[in-house]
This record gives structure tokens, sequence and C-alpha cells, in this order.
């Protein structure tokens, strides 16, 4: 239920109550994106200092070293925090010191200006004893895309389907020991894995060109073909004669390269001689997506003519004759 509000006092009390309450709000979102920028002080040694923002995680800190002697000393945070993982790009006898007050030294210099630049995505300073351009750039990405099907040692994937953005310009494919076809295509880049590869290979899309290089992975099973094993039996019969072929290994598939010559179960692997010739029996074992094949052929040889016989078919007790 909602109060009903009796006097005028009661009015200013809620009006008063609302505007504090709105400039409470205020100040705790200000502070919040205050605490997201950088930030510089003096340690020792350091002063006019000046933090000025590049745009997209990029600023720049400058500085007055006024005192000859000593090395000087500027802290640099972001969002209240010291950054510790800093590198630093050289100028002429810059010393590089202490890992928590961001330290500058240069060997007989006074009022000299340094420069910093601040990159709160990778964060990372780099100092200067110039000044450098002030200019903002975009964060790239990289999108590795959806699981490939698996493959099999040898064979090809699929196009990848990664993509770039942002500031980023280039995308380049990496990953595993077979080769990349178009690898510096985020999208159509296909991977054909090395002939001995096998298991979960990781793919990755790197993407360049941005405020920092970005990455994107993704895994692709491959898979070993498996043996056909070694094939045996009588590879010599006659037209209308038969052969059993075997493999070492079972649960394969037996196919004729030519039915005209050689039929074979597909099963058993009985063979069975149609005419003179010679056909190729293949073997066939499959795991999965993946197979193999063995080989080994067969001779049909056309049974011989016993001629037509010719002689005297009939003769007397004691006699005899001769056919030919």
């Amino acid at each position: 239920m909602f109060k009903i509000l009796s006097n005028i006092s009661d009015v200013r009390f809620s009006f008063v109550s609302v505007r504090l309450l709105m400039l409470s709000s205020f100040l705790l979102f200000s502070v919040f994106v205050k605490s997201q920028s950088v930030t510089a002080t003096n340690v020792q040694h350091f002063s006019n200092i000046q933090v000025t923002s590049c745009g997209s995680g990029i600023w720049r800190v400058k500085t007055y070293q006024n005192y000859q002697w000593q090395v000087g000393r500027i802290n640099i945070k972001y969002g209240g925090s010291t950054l510790h993982s800093l590198g630093y790009t050289a100028g002429s006898n810059i010393g590089y010191r202490d890992c928590c007050s961001r330290p500058l030294q240069r060997s007989g210099a006074l009022n000299t200006w340094w420069y910093a630049k601040v990159n709160t995505n990778t964060k990372r300073v780099d100092f200067y004893t110039s000044n450098f351009t002030c200019s903002s750039c975009t964060n790239g990405t990289a999108n590795a895309g959806s699981a490939p099907a698996g493959i099999c040692s040898g064979e090809t994937s699929a196009a990848m389907g990664g993509s770039i953005g942002g500031g980023a310009t280039a995308g380049t494919w990496s990953g595993g020991s077979g080769t990349w076809s178009n690898a510096t295509n985020s999208s159509t880049a296909t991977y054909t894995a090395g002939a001995s590869e096998s298991g979960n290979v990781t793919l990755t899309l790197t993407a360049t060109g941005g405020c920092s290089t970005v990455t994107a992975t993704k895994t692709i099973t491959v898979t070993s073909p498996p043996s056909a094993g070694t094939l045996s039996g009588t590879q010599g019969i006659c037209e209308s004669g038969s052969t059993t072929f075997s493999s070492t290994v079972s649960g394969g598939t037996w196919s004729s390269g030519n039915t005209g010559i050689a039929t074979i179960n597909s099963s058993s692997g009985a063979i069975s001689g149609v005419s003179a010739g010679t056909a190729t029996i293949t073997y066939t074992k499959t795991v999965g997506s993946c197979s193999n094949t063995a080989t080994r052929t067969v001779t049909v040889t056309a049974a011989p003519s016993a001629g037509t016989l010719s002689g005297t078919q009939g003769i007397c007790v004691s006699g005899s004759t001769t056919f030919s």
C-alpha cells in the first residue's frame, strides 16, 4: 500500500530523500567509473604528472623529472591496483629497477620529460624518453567456430568456419603436425592430418592488428585407420573352380575388382572362378569413419580341351584297335 502524505513537511522530506538517493547513486556510479581509470602518483623526484586516455584501453602518462642524481619513481595504477607485470621500451641510458613503484633513470638527466604508454588490455606499461602519438585502437576478436567433425590420419577436414572481428585485420590458423590449406583465411582454411597423427589435436586461430594479439582454439579428433591384416589363400584356380582367401584381421569385407573373372563372398572370402583372367580381391577393414584395405590377386585358368576321339569302336575277342 502507498503512504498518503499528510502535510507539506512529508512532501519536502520525501523530495529531499529522493534527491539524496539519486545523488548517492550518482556518486557510487562515479566512484565505480573512476576506479577503472589509470592513475599515476609521484614516489620520488617527479612532478607535473599528467594522465591522458587515448581510448580503447590505451593511456598516456607524462611526467617531469626534476632531480638529477637519484632514481625517479612513479607509481602507476589501474582501477586502484598497481600494475606489476610490466615491460618497458628503453631509451638512452634508462635503468629499470624495483617491481612495485615505476622507476626511471637516465644518467645526468635533469628537467627531463618522461612518457609511459599504459595498455590496460594487456596490463603492460612501456616507458619512453620522447613523446608518442596518443591514438586509440580497437581490440581484435577471434572466434574459432564450432568443433569440426573428426577425420582420419592423412585426411582433410571440412572448412574451419572461424572469424575475426573488432580491430583485427588478419587471422591465421596453426596447430597439429599436419598441413594447412588457406591458413590465412579464418573461414575457409582446412587442415590435413599427418599420416601418423592421431588423438585430439588443438587448432588455434590467431587474430592480429588490434590493440593486442588474440587467439581462439578448438579441437579436432584424428583417428588412426585400422589394419586390414595380411591376406592368404590359393591364388590359382580353374574356371568353375574355387578357393578361399582369409586375413589375419577379422571383421572386414571382401570384394572383387572383376566379377566377370572371379566372384567372392563378402563375409567368408570364398572365391568362385568365372572365366579366364586375373582379378584383384580387396579386403576392407572399417572402424568408425576410418578404413584400410589389403589386396591379393586370383588367377582363373580355362580348362584345357581333351579334343575329339576317333578309332574303331568294335573288335573281336582277342582283337585290337587304337583310339586317337
